[in-house]
């Protein structure tokens, strides 16, 4: 089960009423463009702690999705 704390957040609440997982495709492709924009800056030149630190972020989230999104369906499933 998730946590209280966890169960809050705007993301679970949509993941739980997105059966297809049309929602979290849609936020995975938002975050790859997102991402796209400051590897496109470090590829020309601009690198930096700050964007590497960004785009590190960015990849923790494109993988933790997946995984937060099958959660929340089992348990909307399971309630």
């Amino acid at each position: 089960m998730l946590p209280p704390q966890t169960r809050k957040f705007d993301i679970v609440e949509q993941f739980s009423q997105d059966a297809d997982g049309s929602r979290l495709r849609e936020v995975v492709q938002h975050l790859r463009h997102g991402r796209q924009h400051y590897v496109t800056r470090i590829e020309q030149g601009d690198v930096s702690a700050e964007l590497t630190a960004v785009v590190s972020a960015y990849d923790a989230a494109l993988q933790a999705l997946p995984g937060l999104w099958q959660r929340v369906r089992q348990e909307t499933q399971n309630s």
